[in-house]
């Protein structure tokens, strides 16, 4: 079964990899949006939980 963390890894890659396609064709506008979603979701990933030693 796939985990939600990987979805989410899997799902930046697909924003990240389609903002560089549209910056390939000059579309600098959606590219950014799309880089920006993909840097939110790594942003999410990276997240660290400090738990507590009880």
């Amino acid at each position: 079964m796939v985990k939600r963390k990987q979805i989410l890894g899997i799902l930046g890659a697909c924003f990240a990899i389609g903002g560089g396609i549209t910056w390939l064709f000059q579309q600098y506008l959606s590219s950014a949006l799309l880089w920006a979603i993909a840097g939110i979701i790594i942003l999410k990933l990276n997240k660290t939980r400090t738990r507590s030693k009880r």
